[in-house]
């Protein structure tokens, strides 16, 4: 897709002083041949007066404010190199590597419409802020379906039931959420540079590709993606955290178990202790001869056991 805006920005403010004159040209401001207080605070007007303007017929940067929707439903989620360029003669040039057009045709109907910014300013660093604006908020939908995603693990390994499910077939999907967090940011952190880099034309005397109007947009957008790189950072520690928990999980319910076998086995070992000495093969063992001699045993067994009980309780290996 070529887009191309041409022309020069339309004249703002001309002002005649005593030493030289100042005019005002598109949201650069003025410039002045005599350098005094007078030119530099009737600059300063003129910017702010052409930027309010320009807010005024700027709709679509509403979208700062609302909060961004996305549906239940998947995501067709996928990377592909995007290739801008601007030109000096007010071009520019947007090559993706597949179809574009779900970022090029919002911004081709924006600039339809009526009295937009993007048609008021004739500025081709403006429409470029438009297909950057554009391609980072595709990245918003992406970081939420993680979000819930995450949420969703959370909620099941805490949950009663997780302690019944085979909570180390979670740490496998966690893994992989991890991986694709890592992707998603290596794929934003070049885009950060290149804001940043657009951003520093606007200094340079030299190069008159991009306005200050547009450097104030592209902060906004720096501001974006530095918000989305913090969420994943903190995405990515939540699965580490939450890999953590399902291990330490793991290990309590093995260390419970441990416990209610040590428990049964101490209740057990001297009722085994007595079952091996009057199950040995000796020629003489005159409790067997006993009329009640098999009632006294399960008498002692009883008796044995309810005492280990109650040792093992006053310890507290009996509570939960």
């Amino acid at each position: 897709d070529v887009a191309s805006a041409t022309g020069q920005q339309q004249q703002q403010q001309q002002a005649s002083t005593s030493g030289g004159g100042a005019s005002a040209v598109g949201g650069a401001g003025l410039r002045s041949g005599k350098q005094g207080d007078a030119d530099t605070a009737a600059s300063a007007a003129a910017t702010l007066n052409y930027v309010l303007r320009s807010l005024s017929h700027a709709p679509h940067r509403a979208k700062q404010t609302k909060q961004k929707m996305w549906t239940s439903a998947p995501l067709d989620v996928g990377v592909e190199q995007a290739y801008l360029f601007l030109l000096a003669d007010g071009t520019v040039i947007s090559m993706f590597e597949r179809d574009g057009s779900n970022v090029t045709r919002p911004i081709l109907s924006h600039i339809l419409e009526g009295r937009t910014l993007a048609r008021d300013s004739a500025d081709a660093s403006y429409l470029l802020n438009l297909i950057i604006d554009a391609i980072v908020d595709m990245s918003y939908p992406v970081v939420d379906a993680f979000q819930n995603k995450l949420q969703s693990f959370e909620d099941r390994v805490l949950s009663v039931r997780a302690y019944k499910d085979n909570k180390a077939a979670y740490t496998r999907d966690l893994h992989i959420m991890q991986g694709d967090l890592g992707l998603l940011k290596r794929t934003l952190l070049p885009l950060s540079s290149l804001v940043a880099a657009v951003t520093g034309h606007a200094d340079i005397d030299a190069v008159k590709c991009v306005t200050p109007l547009t450097a104030t947009y592209m902060g906004d957008i720096q501001d974006h993606l530095s918000t989305l790189l913090d969420n994943i950072e903190g995405l990515q520690h939540q699965c580490a955290a939450l890999s953590d928990l399902i291990f330490n999980l793991i290990a309590h319910g093995q260390n419970s178990s441990m416990r209610t076998l040590s428990v049964v086995s101490t209740i057990f070992l001297p009722l085994s202790f007595l079952a091996g000495i009057y199950g040995s093969n000796f020629d003489y063992i005159p409790e067997l001869h006993w009329q009640l001699g098999y009632l006294y045993l399960w008498m002692l067994c009883l008796g044995v056991a309810i005492l280990f009980v109650l040792v093992l309780w006053r310890v507290g290996m009996l509570s939960n």
